[in-house]
């Protein structure tokens, strides 16, 4: 046989390459070829055949191709296994370790598996100290029994299920989880669980604090009560504390089956009274106070009732209030007592002061109405109350001058508010004197009437104001027009008055309805209201019939601009819809103060002729007064 060295010196090579790109399986065909190559050249050396003939090496060289193709796609599937299973791996990982809930793992036996993040925050142990630990329940549950219990839930005994445990953190402190396993293994088990100790604590503290509200409301004095009426007029009570069941002689389900035994109860005589007070509390919505009598036992007993009402937003109004029984306390002992409980529960604002004006004490409408707390106010001036405007000293001396020689002061006041907001008080002011008649201290009472200025102010716009159109009415313009004729005669000069009658306003009412007809004249009123001085008056006396003053004129000839203007304004269409518009025009009359008369009501009779001729002489126009108008 003839030998080939050639051939098996590229079997080197091929496992060298193979070895570098990490084709182990690739090395180990080789390795076979290379034998098989070896046994094939022995083999056929007896019979003078060589494999290292020109169709042996071709036929080999291919072999070895192909098997390092396929050991090299079989290489390359099990990396991209191992690249998956290394992804999956960590996806576990991350969610397992990221996860909001608590998850761990441990075998049969007690072992520690699996141990995230959550757990390590909640619990207080690494993952490192936790699994490395050779007895980890024994942390988690010191007590034999609980631990004992864990493990058997633990080896499947309640698998699937949810279950409340009390572990122990770190800390010592004992915690409140919910708790449940799955088998993943005859000897692993995977638990999940969330930590419930934040709303354990909260549900007992809000049960500690109902407890301490229902203790201290049956120990005091009153009974307290919440009704309800709603916008149909019924009543009924959303609670009664055990006080105010005493004092009716009633079980807590009498009054909540029927609210009216609790009226029964009030004397005839009374509740007329107090149902007007309870009507007016509810339209107004200020506080309530009424002293009534009921008959309990054969016996005639005082009851003091008093609520703050609340509007809900379904229309109901809810009174939270206090019936007291006055009838064994009406002496200075009673006086005094109830003073205490009226200047806690008082809607009013009520200040003490001492002998230099300090505040030694306030009530809560005072911080509800200034903003500051009681204990910011405590030690100050109660000048920090008045707005900055209005610490006239003198005023205050004449205030404080009156307070210690007559006994009291009453009168109205601005106080500030904290942020800096002003509200009108009505206040009273009296001194506490001793048996020596020494001022110790000053009781400042305030009510809050800015409710009752801003309805004084609607009625008062209501009286002098006409609704329709916003302008002054004939009782304001009569005001108006004298205060004008004060002003010229100080400045000797003339004053306009101008009496505007709208022509066709008739016509646009009978053809398309008053609707219509108001919206037109509060076109007009619209625009002559931005086409007027400041100093001028446009008002109107009813229907279509317009005053307008204008003063500081110098002469006659002054006015007509601006009554060519108020022409042109007026006859401007008032647009009702894209193809219909109104068109009206105007006719006007105008009188002059002092020439014309020194009367007011004469000059309006006097412009009212006026306008006559102008709507006599083709309308759209104006026309001065004189004699020849009548």
């Amino acid at each position: 046989m003839e030998s080939h060295p050639g051939l098996f010196a590229l079997f080197p090579v091929l496992i060298f390459v193979a070895l570098r790109q990490g084709l182990r399986l690739t090395c180990l065909s080789l390795v076979l070829l290379s034998v098989t190559a070896l046994a094939t050249t022995w083999y056929y050396s007896p019979f003078n055949v060589s494999p290292y003939n020109p169709f042996f090496l071709p036929w080999f060289l291919l072999a070895a191709i192909v098997s390092t193709l396929l050991t090299s796609i079989a290489s390359r599937g099990k990396r991209r296994c191992l690249q998956l299973l290394a992804e999956a791996e960590a996806q576990y990982e991350k969610l397992v370790n990221g996860a909001p809930v608590l998850i761990n793992g441990f075998t049969n036996e007690g072992k520690c598996t699996v141990w995230n993040d959550e757990c390590g925050k909640v619990y207080g142990w690494s993952r490192k100290e936790i699994m490395e630990h050779p007895d980890p329940l024994s942390v988690l549950y010191p007590d034999p029994t609980q631990r004992a219990a864990a493990l058997d839930h633990i080896r499947g005994q309640s698998e699937g299920t949810f279950k409340e445990w009390h572990p122990i953190n770190r800390q010592g402190a004992t915690l409140t989880v919910l708790w449940g396993n799955v088998h993943i293994t005859s000897n692993h088990s995977i638990g999940i669980g969330v930590n419930l100790s934040s709303r354990v604590r909260a549900e007992k503290e809000l049960r500690l604090i109902k407890e301490r509200y229902d203790h201290l409301v049956q120990r005091i004095p009153v009974g307290v009560f919440t009704l309800r009426r709603t916008a149909d007029g019924m009543i009924s009570y959303d609670y009664v504390s055990p006080r105010l069941c005493e004092i009716y002689g009633l079980q807590a389900a009498e009054i909540y089956s029927c609210p009216k035994r609790v009226s029964d109860r009030w004397h005839p005589d009374d509740q007329a009274e107090i149902a007007r007070v309870a009507e007016e509390t509810r339209a107004w919505l200020r506080p309530m106070r009424v002293d009534t009598r009921i008959m309990f036992n054969g016996e005639e007993r005082w009851i003091r009732i008093e609520a703050n009402p609340i509007r809900l937003p379904n229309g109901d109004t809810l009174y939270d209030g206090v019936q007291t029984d006055i009838s064994e306390i009406k002496g200075n002992e009673f006086e005094l007592a109830l003073a205490a409980s009226v200047f806690k529960l008082s809607y009013d604002s009520i200040l003490i002061l001492d002998e230099q004006h300090m505040i030694v004490d306030a009530n809560p409408s005072v911080a509800r109405l200034s903003g500051h707390s009681r204990e910011e106010l405590l030690g100050t001036s109660v000048d920090r109350l008045i707005p900055e405007g209005e610490t006239d000293l003198t005023c205050q001396q004449a205030i404080w001058h009156t307070v210690d020689t007559t006994g009291a002061w009453q009168g109205e006041v601005n106080m500030l508010a904290r942020n800096q907001t002003v509200r009108p008080l009505q206040l009273s002011i009296v001194p506490v004197r001793n048996s020596k008649d020494v001022i110790l201290r000053y009781i400042v009472v305030g009510t809050d009437v800015s409710l009752l200025k801003a309805r004084e102010a609607r009625l008062e716009k209501l009286a002098h104001f006409d609704p329709l159109t916003q302008l002054p009415n004939r009782y304001l313009l009569a005001d108006r027009l004298r205060q004008a004729i004060s002003k010229a005669d100080r400045n000797r000069n003339l004053l306009a008055v101008c009496y505007i009658d709208l022509d066709g306003f008739k016509d646009v009412n009978d053809k398309h309805g008053h609707d219509i007809g108001d919206l037109v004249l509060k076109n007009v009123s619209m625009r002559l209201m931005d086409a007027t001085r400041k100093t001028d008056t446009i008002a109107r006396l009813g229907g279509d019939e317009l005053i307008l003053l204008l003063g500081d004129l110098d002469e006659a000839n002054e006015c007509k601009e601006m009554l060519e203007r108020v022409l042109q304004l007026i006859s401007i269409p008032t647009e009702i819809s894209e193809q219909h518009r109104i068109h009206i025009s105007a006719s006007i009359g105008v009188s002059f103060y002092p020439t014309d008369s020194h009367l007011p009501e004469v000059l309006v009779q006097q412009a009212d002729r006026a306008m006559y001729v102008a709507k006599h002489s083709g309308k759209n126009n104006f026309h001065m007064y004189s004699e020849h108008s009548r």
